[in-house]
């Protein structure tokens, strides 16, 4: 699991990779253990954002006190 920020600020996105409990290997034949793989080795791995396909964001105007529970929220809604 990776979360990738906006980097300007005010947003991310997280991505989750699966692998076997071998690891993984690339194409080229670079083997990676699985104690070492991260998202960005696998193929098979989704992004985790808004349902519109947009960035979970933090910068914008709250329609509450609580933008950060909002946001929390909908993360662990996934």
């Amino acid at each position: 699991m990776t979360f990738q920020i906006d980097r300007y600020g005010g947003g991310f996105v997280i991505e989750v990779g699966v692998c076997s409990p071998e690891g993984f290997t690339h194409s080229w034949g670079e083997k990676v253990p699985p104690n070492k793989v991260t998202v960005h080795d696998v193929n098979n791995r989704f992004r985790l954002n808004e349902s519109d396909g947009q960035w979970f964001r933090y910068d914008v105007e709250a329609k509450s006190d609580s933008l950060y529970e909002q946001v929390a929220r909908k993360v662990l809604h996934h």
